[in-house]
């Protein structure tokens, strides 16, 4: 067994030794649950030893590091059968994940009943769903960037699917609060993990840079104002102040948000998801008034000042009461340095709305918040050509508002569209027509298309792939997995798929140039994706070999591929079906040019 010697200086043999030396020493990193479980087999000593609840603690927290937090409550548990739990888990995602590429290759994601098998292991019990999680965050971010790539990409989809359905119950769990306890921190977190699930978005740590930020503010509190009521108080405090010292927490906070901690709105990419994600408005210190006024509120909230939420047209505001009346707001821009407005002085951001017209400046619930910023991610991703952005938020926004006849009508479109969860779609259209019969006409509509989609669909189970093959296309120049360069736009790019003619109908070759071209359509075209997150179909004669190739950045890639070799990619089993001898080719040519 690697790490013992069967004797120590001075003569002694490890039978000598305590039983809490012996313990101590298989605690050692060096040692794996194998050296544990060899050393048990000696005598019914060690073996006694080797049952320790320190040791498997011990050996639990070196394997998975990440699940360290599981050791709070350590006195509960038997950790030698919670090793055994995240070791059964480890063998038995695995075979999961590598059957999905065969059934879902030609969709473009995953169904949710295809998720099944994963999902009867993680509804077991909170401790099961932890360890998915933490396996497939394994197989996502291994060592080896280049490898196992298909693997990563349906591992990716399996955590969308657990994540979200853990989400989904912390959602309404937050949304059944009385709204007073609804945080909207707390909240900010739910939507920035729902819509970035392959990230670890910890509660925690947002909360503890918020803090962070707080305790900044308190500083500039008791250098500025030094009979303030929270000066001599610990931070979050609770503290009654009059509205002028609620003020001065506002201009303090205004110091170090936008001066000190330089945070501003993002008018350059103001349509920029990550300004909705309150990780990435920390991180990057830039966000779009509703994000940025969570994270104000939030400060403020920590010094018992309650600046409330405010839904106004075009421009998300907070507002303060500055006095002893309903009238005596005044409203912040927190987009805008936390600039102090009037009721009239807000009437620039929606000219349509008049001072008077109070309902636009009354505040507003935490729901109403969330439900605003999933529907500004609703309008954002169509525009971003981003079917999964899309499909987060319109799952999202159904939990906030189940009811929205429109969104769910949109939601079954996009899954039609994805060609997923079509039972899914068949259920809500379904349940739409009978409630709603007057909109039958719609309804029946996409009834009729998912029926076809589903025939198709096991149609295609039945029919045979289609191979293309080299001695057929001797025109065929290049090959799936080589890196590509664009000769016009300079993009660079790998291929997944070719055509020895163009493909597309007549209005999208006069769209594209295509007879401007020596050879128009009458030359091969390769589907490629490119390092923008694009898929593209280039001519033939637009396309020549990267010079320098590089790993593509593209969601997609592990769909096609298995690895990376550092000059071109290999294809996965399923692109190796229908493009058998591409590989070679790629091979040959890749070597021919670096010679």
């Amino acid at each position: 067994m690697a790490g013992f010697s069967p004797s120590f200086s001075g003569g002694r043999t490890i039978n000598e030794l305590a039983d809490e030396i012996i313990e101590a020493i298989l605690c050692q990193r060096k040692l794996d649950h194998t050296d544990i479980a060899s050393f048990s087999l000696t005598c019914h000593r060690f073996r006694a030893i080797s049952l320790s609840r320190e040791i498997w603690r011990n050996k639990f927290v070196q394997r998975w590091p990440a699940l360290s937090d599981v050791c709070i409550d350590s006195k509960q548990k038997d950790w030698l059968d919670v090793y055994k739990l995240r070791e059964t888990i480890h063998h038995s995602i695995q075979p999961i994940i590598c059957k999905l590429s065969p059934l879902y290759y030609h969709l473009d994601d995953v169904s949710n009943e295809g998720f099944s098998e994963i999902q009867d292991i993680f509804t077991s019990s909170d401790i099961h769903c932890e360890f998915v999680q933490d396996e497939l965050l394994a197989i996502i971010y291994d060592n080896n960037k280049r490898t196992d790539l298909t693997k990563k990409y349906y591992a990716e989809k399996c955590l969308r699917f657990v994540q979200h359905y853990s989400l989904a119950k912390e959602w309404r769990r937050f949304l059944e609060l009385p709204q007073e306890e609804q945080l909207l921190e707390h909240g900010a977190v739910l939507l920035a993990q729902w819509c970035q699930s392959t990230l670890q978005i910890s509660m925690k740590e947002i909360k503890h840079k918020i803090d962070k930020l707080a305790c900044l503010v308190h500083a500039e509190i008791k250098t500025r104002c030094p009979n303030h009521p929270v000066r001599n108080l610990q931070v979050p405090c609770k503290v009654e102040m009059t509205p002028s010292q609620g003020r001065q927490v506002l201009e303090c906070l205004n110091t170090v948000l936008y001066k000190q901690q330089k945070f501003t709105g993002n008018d350059v990419n103001y349509y920029e998801k990550m300004n909705s994600y309150i990780n990435k408005v920390l991180e990057r210190k830039t966000g779009i008034p509703i994000s940025l006024a969570i994270l104000y509120a939030s400060i403020a909230s920590r010094f018992s000042v309650q600046v409330q939420t405010v839904n106004f047209p075009n421009h998300f505001l907070l507002r303060y009461k500055d006095g002893c009346t309903d009238e005596d707001y005044i409203y912040i821009d927190v987009f805008n340095q936390g600039k102090l407005l009037q009721r009239k002085e807000c009437i620039q951001f929606e000219p349509a709305v008049g001072s008077t017209m109070s309902r636009y400046f009354n505040s507003c619930p935490p729901k109403a918040v969330f439900t605003r910023m999933v529907a500004n991610l609703l309008r954002i991703n169509p525009h971003h050509d981003d079917n999964g952005g899309l499909r987060d938020a319109l799952e999202l926004y159904l939990i906030l508002c189940p009811n929205d006849i429109e969104v769910r009508l949109l939601q079954a479109r996009v899954y039609l569209h994805l060609n997923i969860n079509l039972q899914e779609v068949m259920t809500s259209l379904n349940q739409l027509q009978s409630t709603y019969p007057l909109e039958e006409d719609a309804f029946s509509h996409l009834l009729y298309r998912t029926r076809v989609r589903q025939l198709l669909n096991n149609a295609y189970y039945t029919a045979q792939v289609q191979l293309k093959c080299r001695e057929d296309n001797n025109e065929v120049q290049f090959s799936v997995g080589m890196i590509m360069k664009h000769k016009l736009y300079s993009y660079v790019c790998v291929i997944y798929g070719w055509d020895s003619l163009c493909k597309m109908p007549e209005d999208w070759i006069i769209q594209m140039g295509v007879y401007n071209l020596p050879k128009k359509e009458k030359q091969p075209f390769y589907n490629v994706l490119v390092e923008d997150g694009t898929d593209r179909y280039a001519a033939q004669e637009n396309l020549e070999l990267a010079e320098e190739p590089y790993m593509i950045s593209h969601s997609s890639v592990g769909k096609y591929f298995d690895c990376f070799t550092g000059s071109y990619y290999e294809a996965n089993a399923e692109l190796l079906r229908r493009y058998p001898q591409d590989l070679t080719v790629t091979i040959n040519t890749v070597q021919a040019a670096s010679q």
